[in-house]
């Protein structure tokens, strides 16, 4: 199956006091930083490449986790968020580090408009994408588990610690004798 994948970049300045989200910023394309940056024309690679929208060839076949009765819906959103988040070169969702209050997911993946569920298969958007436009060829293609190019947008939460956090009274407290 391929899908065509649009990367956002979904930046939360988090606040360490609050424990909230202060802002959010939401980066859809190498555009939003402007290209190269000034004064660094000849200067390596830039964040513009980072979010180019791409595709990806998703196998058909389930996978060893799926069960039966979904070994005909082929490759999930989990599935592909994992393949698009190797292929972008970010790093994996559960190596990421929390900060204390931030409980929400890292990544969140949406098709037309709605945001799917890890366990959603990809077929029916494909079979759905190929009748919207008419295609009886790619219909049929997608019904068969080829054809049919399916987009979504993969958005990535990326946490900026912002201000203070008050120490505890026991933070300052240490058994050793040397500190003068």
């Amino acid at each position: 199956m391929r899908v065509r994948v649009q990367p956002r970049l979904q930046t939360e300045a988090w606040s360490l006091y609050w424990k909230e989200s202060l802002r959010t910023e939401t980066q859809a394309s190498g555009a939003a930083w402007g290209g190269r940056r000034r004064g660094h024309e000849g200067a390596g690679p830039t964040h513009a490449a980072c979010l180019d929208a791409f595709e990806l060839d998703l196998p058909e076949a389930p996978s060893a986790s799926a069960s039966a009765s979904d070994a005909g819906s082929g490759p999930t959103a989990a599935e592909l968020m994992a393949a698009a988040a190797a292929a972008a070169g970010w790093p994996p969702a559960g190596s990421l580090t929390r900060l204390p209050g931030f409980a929400g997911p890292w990544e969140r993946l949406l098709a037309g408009g709605r945001e799917l569920p890890l366990e959603a298969p990809l077929r029916p958007l494909a079979e759905k994408g190929a009748a919207a436009t008419g295609a009886e060829g790619e219909v049929q293609a997608a019904a068969e588990g080829g054809g049919g190019v399916v987009t979504v947008t993969l958005v990535r939460v990326v946490l900026k610690a912002d201000g203070w956090k008050i120490r505890q009274p026991g933070d300052f407290l240490s058994d050793s004798d040397d500190e003068a």
